[in-house]
C-alpha cells in the first residue's frame, strides 16, 4: 500500500482498480440496459402472447355462441311446428263442428224457406 495503487488500497485486482469509476459506472448501464431490453422484450412477447389468446378466445365464444343460437333457433322452430299443428287440429275441428251444425240445420232453414214462401 505503500506504492500507492488504487488496486493496493481496495484490495482488488489490478485490472479492476484500473478503470476509473465512470468506466465502472460505463459497464454497469451496459449491464443494466442488456436487462432491460431483455425485460422489454419478453413483455412484448408476453403483450403477443396475450394478444393471441384473447383473439383465440374471442373465436372460440363467437362460436360457441353461433351455435347457441342456431340450436335456440332449432328449438324454437320445433316449438313454432308444435304450436301451428295444435293450431291447425283446432282450427279443422272447429270447421268440422260448424259443418256439422250448418248440416244439421239445413232441414229447419229449408222448412222457414217454404213456409215464408207458401205463406203459412
Amino acid at each position: 500500500m505503500a506504492d500507492g495503487s488504487t488496486a493496493s488500497k481496495r484490495g482488488g485486482d489490478d485490472k479492476v482498480g484500473a478503470q476509473t469509476p465512470v468506466e465502472l459506472i460505463r459497464q454497469r448501464e451496459t449491464v443494466l440496459s442488456g436487462r432491460v431490453l431483455a425485460a422489454k422484450r419478453e413483455a412484448d412477447e408476453l403483450i403477443i402472447d396475450a394478444r393471441r389468446q384473447a383473439v383465440a378466445i374471442i373465436e372460440t365464444t363467437t362460436e360457441e355462441s353461433a351455435e347457441t343460437a342456431r340450436e335456440r333457433a332449432r328449438v324454437l322452430a320445433d316449438e313454432a311446428e308444435v304450436d301451428v299443428a295444435e293450431m291447425r287440429s283446432a282450427a279443422e275441428a272447429e270447421a268440422k263442428a260448424l259443418s256439422d251444425s250448418i248440416t244439421s240445420r239445413i232441414p229447419t232453414a229449408v222448412d222457414y224457406i217454404v213456409q215464408s214462401v207458401v205463406g203459412k
